[in-house]
């Protein structure tokens, strides 16, 4: 006895509607992260290093986190310091402003007095180093390097606290 089966196709359809709704969720996912990642960036140079200004071409400067409501910055030149001062607030915000002002005032003092035209007083400093202690947020850290990025200083570092 022979039976005779009718032959089922192989073929089957897939449903890709499904894959398509993952696929365009991960494509916004990576458009919004990579857009949001871009705005978040500060644009800094190398400040040491084979990209790093050239060394005794002009002032360095360091900021130092103290405590979460004290700094202090140094203004050195060839290894020798040239200007530093101890800065106190209520809170890492009071310092902000106090930063600021010092730092403008420090730059206005460098400026030579027949400076050319387009001159930005920033780029008489070659590097600045950050340097946050514990119990400085991130936000504030960032706040100061903004403060440095506003007076045309872009060869920005930051050195870690080594802990004791």
């Amino acid at each position: 006895m022979a039976s005779f089966r009718r032959k089922t196709s192989l073929d089957s359809e897939l449903n890709l509607i499904p894959f398509i709704n993952i696929l365009a969720m991960c494509i916004c996912f990576l458009l919004m992260t990579a857009v949001w990642f871009q705005v978040t960036s500060v644009p800094v140079k190398q400040s040491h290093g084979t990209e790093g200004a050239a060394a005794g071409s002009g002032y360095d400067l360091e900021v130092l986190f103290l405590e979460a409501n004290q700094m202090e910055m140094k203004l050195t030149r060839n290894g020798r310091r040239f200007k530093r001062v101890k800065l106190d607030g209520e809170t890492t915000q009071d310092l902000m402003p106090k930063l600021e002002s010092t730092l403008g005032g420090w730059l206005v003092s460098l400026t030579p007095k027949k400076s050319p035209e387009g001159f930005k007083p920033g780029s008489l400093i070659t590097t600045a180093m950050v340097t946050p202690k514990h119990g400085v947020s991130y936000g504030h850290l960032v706040a100061a390097m903004d403060i440095l990025r506003d007076h045309d200083i872009v060869n920005l570092g930051v050195v870690p606290v080594r802990s004791n």
